[in-house]
């Protein structure tokens, strides 16, 4: 099964820490390659996860929802999109919709 945990310490500020986690008997593993080693595994950092492709899909395709700031100033929010590749979820680019439905709100 997989499931997008959360790390919601009030020390991340609005985002939290998100990792995307394939759990089977007997463990778990993170699919989210690591990228520093002060940080392992922690790649992404958001408040919301939405699930972009079909249902019975083993592995979907995610957005990630994370507050920012837009070019210029103000506040906006971001989305970063992430599908399995390999042993590992990685970014790619996100449908034009996903930036104007986040910020339409």
């Amino acid at each position: 099964m997989l499931y997008a945990v959360s790390w919601e310490d009030s020390t991340f500020g609005v985002n939290g820490a998100i990792w995307i986690v394939e759990v089977f008997p007997g463990g778990a593993k993170n699919l989210i390659e690591s990228n520093t080693e002060q940080s392992k595994g922690f790649s992404l950092g958001g408040f919301g996860v939405e699930v972009l492709s079909a249902d019975t899909e083993s592995y979907p395709e995610v957005m990630i929802a994370s507050s920012g700031f837009k070019d210029g100033g103000g506040a906006e929010t971001e989305d970063t999109c992430m599908r399995k590749r390999g042993p590992h979820y990685e970014q790619v680019p996100c449908p034009a919709s996903c930036h104007n439905s986040l910020n339409a709100r």
